[in-house]
C-alpha cells in the first residue's frame, strides 16, 4: 500500500532548508566582506612581523594572486632603501620592486656573495643603488652610484654608473650586467678619470703611457676601457678589457679577497694577456700576479707585488717602484714572447736591484752584477755574416740585410781608426770606456724628460744599448722592447770586448736615409775611406747618429758648427784641443 504523500510538510522542509542555505551564503558574503576590509590589515602586520626591517607607509592592496605594498621602507645595518612600489606574489612569494633608492654599506667579505633574500627571488626595475665603502676603505673609494638597475634571478644590470672620492669623480661606465653570483659580467664601457697617479706610475717604465699624444688616453686625464667582460670556467676566472685605445687585456684565474682583521685585499691572477701596443707591439702573457695591500691606508706603506716569482714594490707616495733579485729570475720574469730570437739559450749569474721613483724628482738608483754566460748563440753569430732589418724610405719599409765581417760593406776597426770612435764617444755615450752598459744617470734624466713631457723624449740609450736595437730589435718604441734592450746590453758587454761592440756599432748604426754603416756615410759624405776622415768630418757624423734621418749636409755652416761643438769639448777637457779645427780667419 502506498504513502500518501504530506505536501505541506515536504514545502516546509524545502523553504527551511533554502532558509539557511541563504543564511550560510549570507554569512560568508558578510565574512568576505570583513575578510577583504581587514586583509590589508592582516598582511602589513604578517609583513612586518616576519621582517621587522621591513615597514609600510602606504596603502596595501590585496588581490587573489598578490599583494602589492605602497611606500615600502627597509632599514638593516648595512642596507636602507626607500621602495614605492613592492609587489609580492602569493604562489612562490617571489618579489617584484618597481624603482625606489637602495643604499649598501659594504662589509668585509669573504669570497662570492649570494643570495640576501631570505630565500625568495627578487627582481627590480629601474632602481638607483648607491654602494658605499666602510671608512677603512675610504682612501680608495667613497661611493659606487648604480643608475636604472633591474634585477632578475639571473643577473644585475644598469644602465650607468659612477665612482666617486669624496666629491671627485674617479671613474664612471655605461651599460653593463653582473650575474647575481658575481661569477661572470660586462660593462660596455668605462671611464677612468684623474689619470695622473697611473700616469706617474707608469712613467717609471720609460716614458708616460698615459702622457699627451699617446695612444692610451683621449688626452691626459682620462683612460676609456671598451668592452670590459669577466667570466668564471669551474675555478677559473677570467677578466677581459675589449679592443679600444688601450687595446685589450684578458685575465685568467683571478681572484679577489676581502679580510677583516687585519684589513686587506688579496688579488691574484694565474695568467693576464695583453694586445696592448703600446707596451709590446704583439701580444703577451705575464703568469702568476698577485699583491695585498690596505685599501684604508694605501698611501701610508709600499704595496707589495709578485711577477711570475719575482717581487716588486710599489710606493704611492714618491710613485716608486723598487726590487732586486737574481738576474736570471728577473730574465724569466719577462712575458715569453719577449725571450725570442737573441734570447735562446740566454742565461745569467748575479743580481739586479733598481730603485726608481718619479716624486718629488725623478730618482734612479741600480746595483748591477749581471753576467750572460758566455758563449751567447746569438752574439756569437754576430762573428760572422748575419741578417739584420733595415729601414728604407720613403716609408720607413723593412728590409731584411747582410751585415758583418768578411760582407762587402763591413769595414773592421783597424781601418776606421782612431778619430770616429773618439767622436762617437764624446757625442754618444762618453762612459762608454768604462761602464757596464747601463748608465743609472743617464736613464734617470731621460726619464725626468719623458716624465715631464708626457712622451717619449730621449732614450737615454748608450752605445751598447743602441748596438742592441740594431742588431737584434725592432724600431718601435715600447715598455717591451726597452726591456728587451737591457737584458741584451748586458749580454754583449758580457761576450764582447769594448772595441768589438765599437766596430759593430759603427757598422750598423744609421747615419742617413737609406744609409748605413761608416764605410757608406763616409764615402756618401766626404768621398773618403772611414780612416781618413778628418776630426772635424768624424764629429759632424757623430753628431747626425741621434736623428739621422733628417741630418743636414756638411756644407760651410754645418761644418762651422760642428767646430764650435768641438770648441766648447775641448774647453772642457774633453778632447785634446789640437784637433779643433781654427775658423777664426774664415767669414
Amino acid at each position: 500500500m502506498n504513502e500518501a504523500v504530506d505536501v505541506s510538510t515536504y514545502h516546509r522542509r524545502r523553504f527551511s532548508a533554502a532558509r539557511i542555505v541563504a543564511a550560510v551564503v549570507a554569512a560568508l558574503c558578510a565574512l568576505a566582506a570583513a575578510a577583504f576590509f581587514y586583509a590589508p590589515t592582516y598582511v602589513r602586520h604578517t609583513i612586518e612581523k616576519r621582517a621587522p626591517y621591513v615597514t609600510i607607509h602606504g596603502p596595501v592592496d590585496v588581490h587573489w594572486s598578490r599583494v602589492v605594498l605602497h611606500d615600502v621602507e627597509v632599514e638593516k645595518p648595512n642596507l636602507h632603501a626607500q621602495l614605492p612600489l613592492v609587489t609580492v606574489f602569493r604562489e612562490d612569494e617571489s618579489v617584484l620592486i618597481e624603482g625606489g633608492q637602495v643604499d649598501y654599506v659594504l662589509a668585509h667579505r669573504e669570497g662570492h656573495a649570494t643570495e640576501t633574500s631570505d630565500g625568495h627571488r627578487i627582481d627590480a626595475h629601474r632602481l638607483s643603488v648607491t654602494v658605499h665603502q666602510p671608512k677603512e676603505y675610504s682612501d680608495t673609494f667613497d661611493t659606487v652610484d648604480l643608475i636604472d638597475v633591474d634585477v632578475d634571478d639571473r643577473q644585475v644590470c644598469f644602465n650607468q654608473f659612477g665612482i666617486r672620492r669624496g666629491q671627485e669623480l674617479l671613474a664612471d661606465g655605461e651599460g653593463g650586467c653582473v650575474a647575481r653570483d658575481r661569477s661572470s659580467g660586462h660593462i660596455d664601457k668605462v671611464t677612468i678619470y684623474a689619470m695622473h697617479e697611473a700616469g706617474s706610475y707608469l712613467a717609471l717604465f720609460e716614458s708616460t703611457l698615459l702622457g699627451r699624444g699617446t695612444p692610451f688616453a683621449e688626452n691626459d686625464d682620462y683612460l676609456v676601457l671598451l668592452d670590459l667582460h669577466f667570466e668564471e670556467k669551474g675555478a677559473a676566472r677570467r677578466l677581459t678589457a675589449g679592443e679600444g685605445r688601450l687595446g685589450s687585456i684578458e685575465a685568467h684565474g683571478v681572484s679577489v679577497e676581502y679580510a677583516s682583521e687585519p684589513a686587506h685585499v688579496d688579488v691574484a691572477a694565474d695568467a693576464v694577456t695583453m694586445n696592448v701596443p703600446r707596451v709590446f707591439g704583439t701580444p703577451f702573457t705575464v703568469s702568476h700576479l698577485s699583491t695585498s695591500f690596505d685599501p684604508g691606508h694605501v698611501k701610508e706603506h709600499p704595496i707589495e707585488a709578485s711577477v711570475n716569482g719575482v717581487t716588486v714594490h710599489v710606493d704611492p707616495n714618491t710613485y716608486g717602484v723598487s726590487g732586486e733579485e737574481d738576474c736570471q729570475s728577473w730574465l724569466l720574469a719577462l712575458p715569453a714572447e719577449m725571450r725570442v730570437g737573441a734570447f735562446d739559450g740566454l742565461r745569467f749569474t748575479g743580481r739586479l736591484g733598481f730603485d726608481v721613483q718619479t716624486k718629488p724628482d725623478v730618482k734612479v738608483a741600480l746595483r748591477n752584477s749581471c753576467k750572460a754566460v758566455c758563449p751567447v748563440p746569438a752574439i756569437e753569430a754576430l762573428r760572422q755574416p748575419f741578417e739584420r732589418t733595415i729601414y728604407v724610405s720613403p716609408g720607413d719599409e723593412e728590409v731584411t740585410a747582410i751585415a758583418g765581417p768578411g760582407t762587402p760593406t763591413w769595414t773592421p776597426l783597424a781601418e776606421i781608426g782612431p778619430v770616429m770612435p773618439m767622436a762617437v764617444i764624446n757625442m754618444e755615450d762618453k762612459g762608454f770606456p768604462t761602464h757596464h752598459g747601463i748608465i743609472p744617470a743617464a736613464i734617470e734624466n731621460s726619464l725626468r724628460e719623458d716624465v715631464q713631457k708626457g712622451r717619449f723624449v730621449r732614450g737615454g740609450s748608450t752605445i751598447t744599448m743602441q748596438l742592441a736595437k740594431n742588431v737584434f730589435l725592432r724600431r718601435s718604441k715600447t715598455i717591451g722592447r726597452k726591456l728587451q734592450e737591457v737584458f741584451l746590453t748586458m749580454a754583449l758587454e758580457s761576450c764582447l770586448s769594448k772595441d768589438q761592440i765599437m766596430e759593430l756599432y759603427l757598422n750598423v748604426v744609421q747615419f742617413g736615409r737609406n744609409l748605413y754603416g761608416i764605410g757608406a756615410a763616409a764615402r756618401t759624405y766626404f768621398h773618403k775611406k772611414p780612416d781618413e776622415l778628418t776630426p772635424q768630418e768624424a764629429f759632424y757624423l757623430a753628431s747626425i747618429l741621434p736623428r739621422p734621418a733628417h741630418a743636414p749636409s756638411p756644407n760651410d755652416a754645418t761644418m762651422k758648427r760642428v767646430a764650435s761643438l768641438m770648441r766648447t769639448l775641448a774647453s772642457r777637457g774633453s778632447i785634446d784641443p789640437d784637433i779643433v779645427p781654427d775658423t777664426t780667419d774664415e767669414p
